[in-house]
């Protein structure tokens, strides 16, 4: 069953919350254009298929760019879980001048209120450059990411 018609029993039976897997992939979607989305989690499948029989990870080129204009914090990020959508990986830069990868929760990223407006938001001009091991290793020189 497609979700749209899931929603849409859901609804008329008076339940309104959504499964996770659904808000997981709703989030990504309001973060991310569907090719970005799209290959993140591509990227998120190899790396798993990857871990799982005790390969190293990819070296990937980062996907997207996120940024919140409001405390300069930058986020280049490479993958998404396949298995729990709302988790992502990449390069972090929350401005305190030690940008590191990580894992980026993207549900903290979306505001709880029903405004619907972002404060971290994606920067369509982003084109990735290199692979993430390069911007890390510039970022951490200079104490931000340049990208």
């Amino acid at each position: 069953m497609s979700f749209s018609r899931k929603q849409e029993r859901d609804e008329r039976a008076g339940r309104t919350e959504r499964p996770l897997a659904h808000m997981a992939r709703d989030l990504g979607l309001r973060l991310f254009t569907p090719h970005q989305y799209a290959r993140l989690l591509d990227n998120g499948r190899r790396s798993a298929e990857r871990l799982a029989s005790g390969q190293k990870k990819i070296d990937y080129h980062p996907v997207a760019k996120l940024v919140d204009p409001i405390s300069n914090a930058v986020w280049l990020v490479t993958e998404i879980d396949p298995e729990q959508r709302y988790r992502a990986a990449g390069l972090i830069d929350l401005g305190s001048g030690s940008p590191d990868v990580g894992e980026i929760d993207l549900r903290s990223l979306i505001p709880a209120e029903k405004s619907g407006e972002l404060a971290v938001r994606p920067d369509p001009a982003f084109k990735s450059a290199g692979r993430l091991s390069s911007y890390l290793q510039t970022a951490q020189a200079i104490g931000r990411v340049i990208a």
